[in-house]
């Protein structure tokens, strides 16, 4: 059963054990409706702690049944039969409360939490909105705007944020099941709460801050429906009863679910899930991973860094240098107290994690590491020995792992003992939180080794997504046949910062050519990135590009490339104007500007067709780990679900 009822003194005890994260299925609705009912037959009963087995509390809907008819009970359903309940009902929190699971904590009359949970309404990231009672609850309890706030970004919060604001009623660090013992207790003398949904809003709400509030969230978060909805459902409760606002978030909800959004963003939701699954690596089991190395110190290598000690894994980096050493740790640090937020850290839990960060001075030292990073510059001359060096001193079943794909391996096997245990990885570094790991599929490398890749992924936080060798990264080979149409348009007279500003309208996090400055106008021949671009222009972009680097633009690390960086922020350049213009012999009055529409069209008609060609070539497994590159690690607006989706749903077919 997933869901059982125990009774221990004047204590009913109700635990949901549906592994691994005891989700809202059909199944546990209807035991929990069950053990409702016993509850309140039972006179001897007095209070009820509801808990969950395992590493977490319902952390949300059963995703199995996505798209599907929803069967009796439905959670509304159940969760206003727990207000309404004779007793007192404490919801014993722990893990992850998310989703459904929060809307039934908020159904309880106390709500108690261990300090490591997280709580959270995240399904405007599914492009829907709370439809159990969320959007009228939550605002009653902590206030409209700070609801507002939780519900539009879909971001969890740490318990103790929770306790601060009023979300939960108490807080501790001991065994959550023994404290709640503890304090059940002292609820049954107390008289029983007021539903939640019976309550007045917390808080006085200010017309003035409230339509600031909107204004912002509608302003960080443009062309997005189900924010936008989540407003008009929470706006609802400045105005209406609650029961009429119940009323309308279940409309609203229903409504989101057939909005195009919501289908992309639950597209995407499963192919980042599916991304790392292999026919091919079905029950093959990864090696152990605890303790990783790491050879060479860059700002790349530092993220992999960070990224790994967050994840509890031990490192060790070989830097024999005291002074870069210094500054190594120094750099790590920051990055890590950088995270904090995003990842619940304290302080003194940050000096913790930097203790599993250890220095060596040579390269024996590795002996005992289970995974190491060549991140050596490609520019060294180290790059073409270090892997030898690494199979003379490491262990034979630790596994070598480098970060770029530009020695071909397939072709030269002799140049490794044992390319078995090679892994070859494509880190982007586009910014601080970016999500996304290549993993470039090798013919030579081991089933468990590759495993072993897509398991540090997930370890380090990362959305991994296998690559075949021979084709080359994915995103890269979708943006070169983007930024070819691009040049393209920049030889009809369409400006750099005009096309940018088309992409970002669309919803790109950041413009083409502003994503060149950042990765570096030098930062390879951008002969191959322009092969495309029509000969018979009489201006070659390509040219373009050149003469900013013989002038010393190189992108936003000179302060100047396709954009002046002076200011702090990109704009436009008259320098670059007027190369353009020139080189086109055009009159600045007279140029043909394109349409945004006109822009975005051909950009992602460029992509898809790179896409086609990676599928048929077999360099892309699948259409949706195209995507699922261009989303996490480009830019591509997730609501948008990547540009194979976006071509095939969100664009008329004629």
């Amino acid at each position: 059963m997933v869901v059982n009822f125990r009774q221990k003194g004047p204590i009913g005890i109700v635990t949901i054990d549906n592994p691994p994260v005891n989700a809202l299925s059909q199944a546990v609705r209807a035991g929990l409706l069950d053990a409702f009912k016993q509850t309140e037959a039972l006179e001897t009963i007095e209070a009820v702690l509801l808990i969950c087995a395992g590493r977490t509390f319902i952390a949300g809907a059963d995703i199995s049944e996505f798209g599907k008819p929803l069967e009796a009970p439905h959670l509304s359903d159940l969760i206003n039969e727990i207000e309404k309940a004779s007793k007192p009902w404490i919801a014993v929190l722990h893990g992850n409360v998310l989703g459904g699971g929060l809307e039934v904590a908020l159904g309880c009359h106390y709500r108690i939490a261990h300090s490591t949970t997280k709580l959270g309404l995240p399904e405007v990231t599914l492009g829907l909105i709370p439809g159990a009672g969320g959007t009228v609850r939550l605002p009653r309890l902590i206030g409209a705007v700070t609801a507002l706030e939780m519900i539009t970004s879909g971001k969890p919060l740490p318990a103790r944020k929770a306790l601060d604001i009023g979300l939960i009623d108490k807080l501790s660090t001991e065994n959550i099941e023994e404290v709640a013992f503890e304090f059940v207790f002292d609820c049954i003398l107390k008289p029983l709460p007021k539903p939640i949904i019976d309550r007045n809003l917390s808080k006085t709400v200010d017309k003035n801050e409230w339509a600031s509030k909107v204004e912002n969230v509608l302003k960080n978060l443009p062309g997005q429906n189900a924010p936008l909805a989540a407003v008009r459902s929470i706006e609802n409760n400045l105005f209406l009863t609650p029961l009429a606002a119940l009323a309308i978030e279940k409309k609203i909800f229903l409504e989101q679910m057939t909005d195009l959004q919501s289908k992309a963003l639950q597209y995407i939701f499963f192919a980042e899930r599916s991304s790392g699954q292999l026919s091919e690596l079905k029950g093959i089991k990864p090696r152990p991973l605890n303790q990783i190395g790491i050879v060479g110190f860059d700002e790349l290598s530092s993220e992999i860094a960070a990224a790994c000690l967050i994840s509890g894994l031990y490192l060790m980096i070989i830097e024999p240098d005291k002074k870069e050493e210094t500054h190594a740790r120094k750099i790590i640090a920051a990055k890590l107290f950088a995270a904090k937020e995003d990842n619940f850290m304290t302080d003194s839990e940050i000096n913790i994690i930097l203790d599993r960060l250890k220095f060596g001075k040579n390269y024996g030292e590795l002996f005992n590491m289970d995974f190491v990073i060549d991140a050596v510059c490609e520019t060294s001359n180290l790059k073409h020995e270090i892997i030898s060096i690494l199979e003379e001193v490491i262990r034979p079943d630790a596994i070598i792992a480098r970060l770029t794909p530009k020695v071909d391996f397939n072709i030269f096997p002799e140049q490794i003992k044992d390319p078995s245990r090679l892994i070859i990885f494509n880190f982007l570094s586009l910014c601080h939180n970016i999500k996304l790991l290549e993993l470039i599929i090798t013919t030579s490398a081991s089933p468990d080794v590759l495993a072993t890749g897509f398991s540090f992924g997930k370890k380090i936080q990362k959305i991994t997504v296998p690559v075949l060798f021979e084709g080359g990264p994915i995103g890269t080979k979708i943006i070169s046949g983007c930024l070819s149409e691009c040049y393209n348009m920049i030889g009809s007279g369409t400006l750099p910062w005009e096309i940018d500003k088309a992409l970002r309208s669309f919803g790109f996090s950041i413009g083409i050519f502003e994503m060149e400055d950042f990765l570096g106008l030098d930062r390879f021949d951008m002969t191959k990135e322009c092969q495309n671009v029509k000969k018979s222009l009489l201006f070659h972009p390509l040219e373009l590009a050149r003469v900013l680097c013989a002038n010393g633009r190189l992108g936003r690390k000179s302060g100047k490339g396709w954009y002046d960086y002076s200011s702090g922020n990109a704009q436009p350049d008259k320098f670059v104007e007027e190369l353009i213009l020139e080189g086109l012999g055009l009159d600045p009055k007279n140029r043909k500007v394109m349409l945004d529409e006109e822009i975005i069209s051909q950009a992602l008609i460029s992509m898809k067709a790179t896409g086609l060609k990676l599928l048929s070539q077999g360099s892309a497994k699948r259409a949706s780990d195209i995507d699922v590159v261009m989303v996490n690690g480009y830019g591509f607006p997730r609501y948008r679900g990547g540009p194979m989706f976006f071509e095939n749903h969100f664009v008329p077919q004629c």
